[in-house]
């Protein structure tokens, strides 16, 4: 196939592309399962393998697998393509719309600045507050000891909607680089109304071969939240493959 939109949806189902992010119970033709777009009980979000959407009917957030990612990953439409091109194993083309972006030495500087200081946040969210120190406790009945959690820059976010925002627009970092390192994320096209990616979260900085922080790994401290497992979108310095 020349399409490589055609060429994913053949490959790929949208119950193979949600499975990760949620479990899934089958409900007759649909499956369903809690919405990973907000904190619910009862499962409101529906696969639908036959018209091959998913739509949540209390959130109302859904729609085909590229639009599924977008919401999930905070990505736009070509990050979705790229995400699922690597599952499905097709070849974007190179150029146009298939080629990667080319970035600059010092955007990509402002960038590591930004994980640099998300870091930074995120450990002293656990070590200076009093949630962190909850957490810290939960830590340390599991066995861990403070040496490990500071060697390997374990942090916490806290519940706060746009708490990191704020923190890194304190350190001069513009809104345009925040939203290309995927630390947070515009809930609206204009970009204006801008949350944090992680809440209520341990965070794991993710370092590149370099040694490097450009990109986080959090896992859900709220019994039932999904996904439990959420890490940063790709970008320009972080790709999952």
């Amino acid at each position: 196939m020349s399409d490589p939109i055609a060429e994913i949806k053949a490959k790929l189902s949208v119950e193979d592309v949600v499975a990760p992010y949620v479990q899934l119970k089958r409900s007759g033709k649909y499956l369903k399962a809690c919405c990973p777009f907000h904190a619910e009980k009862t499962p409101s979000f529906y696969v639908s393998p036959e018209r091959q959407l998913a739509y949540c009917f209390s959130c109302h957030k859904g729609g085909d697998l590229f639009q599924f990612i977008q919401d999930i990953e905070g990505v736009d439409f070509r990050g979705a393509l790229e995400i699922l091109a690597e599952k499905a194993h097709v070849d974007l083309p190179k150029g146009g719309s298939g080629g990667a972006p080319k970035v600059s030495k010092d955007e990509k500087e402002r960038l590591k600045s930004i994980d640099y200081d998300a870091s930074k946040f995120f450990v002293q969210q656990l070590w200076e507050t009093p949630d962190g120190e909850k957490v810290l406790g939960y830590l340390r009945g599991r066995g861990m000891t403070d040496e490990t959690l500071k060697t390997f820059q374990v942090g916490f976010a806290p519940d706060g909607r746009d708490t990191l925002y704020r923190s890194l627009l304190e350190k001069k970092h513009e809104r345009e680089d925040l939203l290309a390192s995927t630390v947070v994320l515009a809930r609206d096209s204009s970009s204006q109304d801008i949350v944090d990616r992680f809440r209520l979260r341990l965070m794991f900085p993710i370092d590149s071969t370099q040694g490097d922080i450009i990109a986080f790994g959090g896992r859900a401290l709220k019994k039932g939240e999904q996904p439990k497992y959420l890490n940063s979108a790709e970008y320009v310095l972080y790709h999952k493959g």
